[in-house]
């Protein structure tokens, strides 16, 4: 012992032997060790020496000692949240999404299409902020007209932000409304067309800004005083795979075709694409016309909407064309009932269009008999006679039709132990004597729960509507039609009380003004209106105990509550959309 009194004694090595070799030394030392077990918020740097462990135990043929797997297990723990295999608490999960790169982030954001989310997304952190805000929130929708170049040249020179576009709206360039454009197009270089030509150029500058957004969802086109068409960017917009929505307001929609016009100058091979492309996820079409009418055709048509509809749309679910203008003439619908099959049509709005008495009163009850799947169908198309095959529309939910269609729907038999599940009809007259097959395929429909009329003729008829429909929970009896003499002042609550007691589950009644109009209650008269109000409202609580809305004095937007607070009944003026 006396010799080893001056010496260092050296620890004994690691027990942890490998053949032919010996014994070894620790590889890391345990300051080193003791570091590393501390921290735990750097995964790179536990996973370059994770790494470094195994790959010398893998070279060297070693196993590891205790303090080795000890540290590596603690590596584990480190890098595993970052990798998905452990649960993470809010804020360290939020921690890991602001450490990705901005192309991950700028990936993540493009996945979320309404601007609410997006907003959401933009409030947890500055990094998220200066990302989705920049290069998302201003891009998602945007409403500009056809002379906005500053804008389609940004779209152009910038495809990745074009990408970002899911709705763009293209205004008429007579329109007021402000224009929503993304805030980095005042950057851009204030360059603008002139000559005759300047339109052409506008084209060009549409086509190509349409042909980067390539994540387009919604596309609408109210531009009706331009000379750039919605046909001269129409074969772009549908090479847009992600399309689902288009809104036309043009009255050039309702002329006749180009190609009828230039036939015999040859000229149609060049006018119509020679390729025509389908747009699969493209499931909604509205065309309508324009409110003024500038370029309303003469002899309207609905060739073109046809055409456009069969070339490109063959999975429309929601279809809706609309003619607002009466005279001189309205377009005819034969041969677009004819020609038009959507297997997947779930909603039909045709507005103000007319069919011939034979080959279009057949192609109407063949166009509504190959759609079974139709839930909601508004059909103006004058005083049709249709003759239904059995089992038509069995699906249908809401109706918006004249009296003829309705009785010729609502009449049409169904097969053995099946109903349409029918709950809203609205859009037709009621009195003048010819109601009663109305009435009876009414009847047929326990479950209506709603009825809107244009107008009525007499509250009788109101009456024997009531009989037929009792479970009605919302009623508008419109205007009447034949008035003796201008009534001074508000209906008969009495008389109007009676009829509606027929239908306990009513909840809304529009079309009758019942309430005196008042302005100040300080005053004598004005209170006594009040009083006279008060009696109306319990008049209708007590015939109609489940009755809450009702019409107010005027039409300014405003109805008349029903409630009770306690025991006592009250009533009150709100403004609400009726």
């Amino acid at each position: 012992m006396s010799r080893l009194a001056g010496r260092h004694v050296s620890p004994p090595p690691s027990k942890t032997r490998v053949s032919n070799k010996g014994y070894r030394k620790e590889i890391l030392s345990p300051s080193v060790i003791s570091s590393h077990q501390q921290d735990t918020k750097d995964p790179f740097s536990a996973l370059s020496l994770l790494r470094k462990l195994l790959d010398n135990s893998a070279r060297s043929g070693y196993k590891m000692s205790s303090e080795e797997n000890e540290l590596s297990l603690h590596l584990l723990t480190v890098i595993e949240p970052f990798v998905g295999a452990a649960p993470m608490d809010k804020d360290e999960a939020r921690r890991t999404m602001t450490r990705q790169p901005n192309e991950i982030l700028d990936a993540i954001a493009s996945h979320i299409d309404s601007r609410r989310d997006l907003l959401a997304l933009a409030l947890t952190c500055h990094r998220l902020r200066d990302v989705v805000l920049l290069r998302h929130l201003e891009y998602r929708v945007i409403h500009c007209k056809p002379s906005s170049e500053k804008v389609w040249r940004h779209l152009i020179a910038h495809p990745l932000l074009a990408a970002n576009v899911r709705r763009i709206l293209v205004m008429d360039e007579r329109s007021r409304d402000l224009e929503v454009i993304p805030s980095r197009v005042a950057e851009e270089e204030d360059v603008h067309s002139e000559g005759l030509d300047m339109h052409i150029e506008h084209q060009r500058l549409i086509v190509n800004a349409l042909a980067k957004m390539v994540n387009l969802a919604s596309f609408a086109w109210t531009c009706n005083n331009s000379l750039v068409t919605f046909e001269d960017v129409s074969p772009t917009l549908f090479t847009c795979e992600m399309l689902k929505e288009v809104e036309i307001t043009d009255n050039q929609m309702f002329s006749p075709s180009i190609a009828s016009i230039h036939d015999d100058e040859g000229t149609r091979d060049h006018l119509i694409p020679s390729q025509v492309s389908e747009v699969p996820d493209l499931i909604s079409v509205a065309i309508r016309t324009a409110k003024n009418t500038i370029r309303l055709s003469k002899l309207p048509s609905l060739v073109r909407i046809q055409d456009l509809l069969i070339s490109h749309c063959p999975n429309l679910t929601t279809l809706r064309v609309g003619y607002d203008h009466r005279r001189p003439f309205i377009p005819r619908a034969d041969q677009f009932l004819a020609l038009g099959r959507w297997p997947s049509l779930r909603s039909l709005s045709l507005q103000n269009l007319w069919c011939s008495t034979h080959f279009g009163f057949e192609a109407a009850a063949d166009f509504l008999a190959a759609h079974p799947l139709i839930e909601t169908l508004h059909f103006e198309l004058g005083r049709v006679q249709l003759e239904l095959p059995v089992h038509t529309l069995p699906n249908l939910k809401d109706l918006v039709c004249s009296r003829e269609v309705a009785v010729a729907i609502l009449t049409c038999p169904m097969s053995k132990g099946q109903k349409r599940p029918l709950e809203s009809l609205k859009g037709f007259k009621l009195g003048g004597g010819r109601d009663t097959a109305l009435l009876q395929g009414i009847k047929g429909y326990p479950n209506l729960k709603r009825v809107d009329l244009l107008a009525y003729d007499d509250i009788e008829d109101v009456r024997k509507l009531a009989e037929v429909a009792s479970k009605l929970t919302w009623l508008d009896v419109g205007k009447r039609s034949c008035t003796p003499a201008k009534a001074s002042g508000p209906a008969s609550v009495n008389e109007w009380a009676a009829v509606l007691s027929a239908l306990p589950e009513l909840t809304t009644f529009h079309g009758v003004h019942f309430f005196y109009e008042f302005s100040d209650a300080s005053s004598h008269s004005d209170r006594s209106r009040i009083k006279k109000n008060d009696e109306v409202a319990s008049m209708l609580a007590w015939k109609c105990p489940k009755l809450k809305r009702v019409d107010y004095w005027d039409n300014s937007g405003k109805v008349v509550i029903l409630g009770k607070e306690g025991e006592r009944l009250k009533w009150e003026v709100r403004r609400a959309k009726v």
